[in-house]
């Protein structure tokens, strides 16, 4: 009896370059490939894959021609070293995530793109989940768990991959405060859109040329601000390995950044590098390079164009909230109102050990606790919703370092929002945080990612109302063609 036909089809996205990055690499690649293609195929689904070799190292052969040869559900789009030269602003970035993924996204011919990692392996439960069918319109997530690196190594069990015992931590999405959609706990593994969709929302933020972090929280902000639905799908599982970043909190290539302002972001209608020079090799292999005297932009494109109509609709979701977006400060232009609060108000939670808030000649010196990420201090307020109908509301806060890297931003359902990082010797001075448009928050004092306790030093703080003023934003749609 002959098989029958796939009823919809899946392409991940998965980037990497021939630079040693962890020893095994290139065949943790392989084994992961092959095992989740197997996985989806056991279970009648298409399951295809799009290889980016971003910014390949000179003097090193290409990964993409074996992989083009040896896995026939395989794609590949090799992007020049010009490229990176010409996009990148960090000098020890040589992986940018958000340029490396969008091609491969915006020239996909697949049902459903996912935006996924070349060393983990898919949870059986996951794919039984698949398999019973998506929606579109919906952002599709996964939890991940971290397992023992020495399963590399070996051929890929399934019963092995799941076994507890061989779990070395998991990135929670089903505990509090990481339980609530768009689960951004180890987002950037698997974040899976429809094709349609993912072309209205565009990808990752291409105005960041200078990191690698959070550039997926950015995306699932973005994709809840479009009106998605959210749905946790299950597990995946990831090898752990020396370069994750929970595994290099004090040196991870990139600048820090406030990755929770300026949202939606808007890409340009020609994000995924669509002016670059794209060139053909073979049926299954295309190259970018930067743009020459004569060269054409023939990127592939998998819209048609009453698909280019629906995703001008999920764009015009994010323009019309852009519009309304509360900005990083206020306008020069209007009259704001401020309030002093008394730095007294500050609380320290009895659970969050080793953390300290105390007087100190007007100011307000804080310990941070010494897990990373952890939260240390916050001073609880509210603002009458009604005021929001009228005015844009902000904290303007005065703050220096003292000692290691803090971080303070606004609390809200046990999340911060608007972080800003403080370090010793790029102090941040005063800055605004915006106010959520509702009732009750807290301004928090975090750990900045350090494993040790840090210290910042809080001068003041002040609530400010500007009457709301017209924000123009440009409108930014595909054409139709």
């Amino acid at each position: 009896m002959r098989a029958a036909p796939p009823r919809f089809s899946i392409e991940g996205v998965v980037i990497g370059r021939n630079d040693d990055y962890e020893p095994g690499w290139t065949e943790r690649l392989r084994r992961s490939l092959q095992y989740n293609h197997d996985l989806f195929a056991a279970r009648g689904v298409d399951y295809r894959v799009a290889f980016v070799e971003w910014n390949p190292p000179d003097g090193r052969p290409l990964l993409a021609p074996d992989l083009i040869a040896d896995f026939p559900f395989l794609r590949a789009i090799i992007v020049d070293a010009s490229v990176h030269r010409a996009l990148c602003t960090a000098d020890d970035l040589t992986m940018m995530l958000n340029f490396a993924y969008n091609p491969a996204l915006r020239s996909s011919t697949a049902d459903y793109c996912l935006i996924t990692s070349g060393d983990l392996f898919f949870g059986r439960g996951l794919a039984d989940r698949v398999a019973q069918g998506l929606r579109p319109g919906c952002l599709f997530r996964a939890e991940r768990v971290n397992i023992r690196e020495e399963l590399a190594g070996a051929a890929p069990d399934p019963h092995a991959i799941e076994a507890a015992e061989n779990i070395v931590s998991v990135d929670t999405c089903t505990e509090p405060p990481y339980d609530v959609p768009p689960y951004t706990q180890a987002c950037g593994d698997f974040l899976l859109v429809d094709r349609v969709t993912m072309a209205g929302l565009r990808g990752f933020d291409e105005s960041i040329r200078f990191a690698r972090l959070h550039l997926d929280s950015r995306f699932c902000v973005t994709a809840m601000q479009a009106d998605l639905g959210c749905e946790l799908l299950g597990r995946i599982y990831h090898i752990n390995h020396r370069n994750a970043y929970r595994n290099r909190l004090d040196n991870y290539p990139g600048r820090s950044y406030p990755f929770t302002e300026n949202l939606p972001y808007l890409n340009p209608p020609d994000w995924g590098l669509a002016r670059m020079a794209w060139t053909r090799d073979d049926e299954r292999t295309w190259r970018i390079g930067l743009p020459h005297e004569g060269s054409v932009a023939v990127m592939p494109t998998g819209l048609s164009r009453e698909e280019r109509a629906r995703a001008n609709e999920i764009t015009r979701r994010l323009v019309a909230r852009a519009e309304n977006t509360h900005p990083a400060g206020p306008r020069g232009d209007l009259p704001i109102h401020s309030t002093a609060l008394g730095l007294e108000r500050f609380r320290v939670q009895c659970d969050w050990a080793g953390a300290a808030a105390e007087p100190a000649a007007g100011t307000l010196l804080v310990s941070t606790v010494e897990e990373p990420w952890g939260y240390s201090a916050m001073m609880p307020m509210a603002v009458p919703s009604t005021a929001f109908e009228r005015a844009w509301a902000w904290l303007h806060v005065r703050a220096t370092p003292v000692h290691g890297d803090a971080v303070i931003g606004v609390l809200q359902n046990g999340q911060t929002f608007h972080d800003r990082f403080l370090s010793v010797g790029k102090p941040a001075g005063d800055f605004w945080l915006r106010v959520p448009p509702a009732g009750r928050f807290a301004l928090m004092v975090r750990n900045g990612g350090n494993c040790a306790a840090s210290q910042v030093r809080i001068e003041g703080v002040e609530l400010v109302l500007q009457a709301k003023g017209r924000l123009p934003v440009e409108q930014f749609l595909l054409s139709p063609q």
